[in-house]
């Protein structure tokens, strides 16, 4: 199927059903890397003239700075601490684009470093050092040209200064050679800063390239566990719950919500089946069991460790499979052939049986009393069980035509019960449903012919006792909301040591009994996607318990 489409509509498909991230592009990525630089710059900018400051007021005359020209140097230092707050606001708001504001604030910094450089004595005080600094960080935030331009400005104000003071006597001639390696410098690095700008501006990019595919791919990652329809939970070496899916929750009733805390605390059972396999020695990592679920499902369990690591505290993965599904499909491939078998042959006995039975009862009607009545009886009776069995496997034929509806079971069985109940004792079949609607979904000829095989065997069952009626109850699981009906009769029970065999076919302890009525019950149940079980009622007596589908998850019927 998928190999005829083409890797574009693949890409849509998955983008229009996730939000993955899309990577920001190499402009975006190097602008803000540029943002970012001048915002560190601006933080520089404070802390050194918040330090300047800090030596100026400390330091008495012969100052390290300002000592030439004090008020020249308090000037400049205060008008760069505030053009400095100003700038970080402004690049911290983006209030201007960033090639604008950059050469504003280098201008400034430039010619104020070189003013406080000039009150202080020139080159020798250190500051037109700040220089190279501030050049370099051009060369990060601007254009190539743009850092040319301004590594010549500092050049021609420290050459300038140095003039000046040089003229005035402040400084020797033999300071000159140091300002200008000074402004050599400022031009060697910023032809050095411009190739390394553009490497980190790729890599940025491309690191966030990375980052975004890889929370992508987490992100189809988590779609694709979440919307499995097999169950899946990862244990960590602590059988803490590390991670599930939705299946699982449905199965488990573990909510999303329980990430990082013990199985033990939301599933015995299959803590019980975890401890066991890291227990055993000789177990296989396939090795598979089977467990029942809380939405009524019947589990295979599929225990898979993660690497080599000792069973003790080795990782686990869990694939809980739903095997009633795939029991569905199997079991519907044999009755396919076995109901066009048996079918074929009741079609054939149900003629000379019937004949059976007529020519029994001109028999009788020919003799009466005497041992030929008593001998026709006996056929008769006979012929009738061997029809009901006929007809029993006909329905079994039968089985694989479903026609679901959407049905309020309240409403459903108000109708149901008084029409079965017309020839049985007042007060035998008692209703004590609850009074908020159910609504299921079931083929209702299914669901009558169920009910009524279920009811026969109740009231063949149950004390004869007015005070002990049949019970139909109805509601949903309080764990996972599906809908149930549940039968109770008040007789004297399934014994323990063949509980598991009544729903197999010819299994009967009763001469008057095909042995087909509970197992053709189950399998039209589970034909509509709902599971009948037994259990033994506190009280004494059964309980047929059925578990239909949701409604809401039923797929196929309007």
């Amino acid at each position: 199927m998928f190999m005829n489409l083409q890797p574009t509509a693949v890409s849509e498909q998955i983008s229009g059903a996730l939000p993955l991230t899309r990577p920001a592009s190499v402009s975006t990525s190097d602008a803000d890397f540029r943002w970012r630089a001048l915002n560190a710059l601006a933080l520089f900018r404070l802390l050194m003239a918040v330090l300047l400051m800090a030596v100026f007021i400390s330091s008495e005359r012969p100052r390290f700075f300002g000592d030439n020209y004090p008020n020249l140097f308090l000037t400049s230092l205060l008008i760069w601490f505030v053009g400095g707050v100003v700038g970080a606001i402004a690049g911290s708001r983006r209030v201007m684009p960033l090639q604008t504001l950059g050469e504003i604030v280098l201008f400034f910094d430039i010619m104020l470093i070189c003013l406080m450089a000039l009150a202080s004595g020139g080159t020798a005080s250190g500051l037109p050092g700040l220089c190279l600094l501030f050049v370099a960080a051009g060369g990060f935030i601007l254009n190539p040209l743009m850092a040319l331009f301004f590594a010549a400005l500092g050049t021609v104000l420290i050459l300038g200064q140095q003039a000046f003071l040089h003229a005035t006597g402040s400084v020797a001639l033999l300071e000159y050679p140091a300002a200008g390696l000074l402004s050599a410098m400022l031009f060697i690095v910023v032809l050095a800063v411009v190739p390394v700008t553009r490497r980190l501006a790729a890599s940025e990019a491309l690191a966030r390239q990375q980052t975004t595919d890889i929370a992508n791919l987490a992100e189809l990652n988590r779609y694709v566990v979440q919307h499995l329809r097999e169950a899946i939970v990862v244990l960590d070496g602590d059988d803490n719950v590390r991670l599930l899916n939705d299946a699982a929750s449905r199965h488990l009733g573990i909510g999303l919500d329980t990430i990082n805390q013990p199985l033990s605390i939301h599933s015995q059972a299959l803590t019980h089946h975890v401890k066991s396999w890291r227990r055993g020695s000789d177990h296989d990592p396939s090795e598979q069991t089977t467990m029942p679920g809380l939405d009524g499902s019947r589990l295979q369990v599929h225990i898979a460790p993660f690497g080599d690591k000792q069973r003790e505290d080795t990782a686990l993965m869990l694939f809980l499979e739903d095997i009633s599904v795939l029991a569905e499909r199997v079991q519907q491939g044999k009755l396919a052939s076995l109901g066009r078998l048996s079918a074929s042959i009741a079609h054939e006995i149900r003629n000379p049986i019937g004949a059976m039975s007529h020519a029994a009862q001109l028999m009788a009607e020919q003799t009466e009393g005497g041992e030929l009545a008593k001998l026709s009886s006996i056929i008769e009776r006979n012929a009738g069980r061997v029809s009901d069995l006929v007809e029993d496997i006909m329905q079994m034929s039968r089985r694989d035509r479903s026609r679901p509806q959407k049905l309020a079971l309240h409403s459903w069985i108000a109708t149901f019960v008084p029409d079965y109940a017309q020839s049985l004792p007042d007060d035998t079949i008692r209703i004590v449903g609850d009074a908020e609607p159910v609504e299921i979904v079931f083929d209702p000829g299914h669901l009558r012919q169920v009910l009524r095989n279920l009811l026969d065997n109740a009231v063949r069952h149950a004390d004869a006792s007015p005070a002990a009626p049949v019970l139909i109850r109805w509601g949903r699981a309080g764990s996972t909301g599906r809908p149930y009906l549940e039968l109770q009769d008040h007789g004297p029970g399934v014994s323990a040591e063949i509980e598991e065999n009544i729903f197999e076919p010819f299994f009967t302890q009763h001469d008057a009994g095909t042995g087909l009525g509970l197992y053709l019950c189950r399998e039209l149940c589970e034909l509509n996607r709902a599971n009948l079980t037994y259990r033994r009622s506190a009280e004494g007596g059964s309980i047929m318990h059925i578990v239909f589908a949701d409604p809401e998850r039923w797929s196929g019927v309007g």
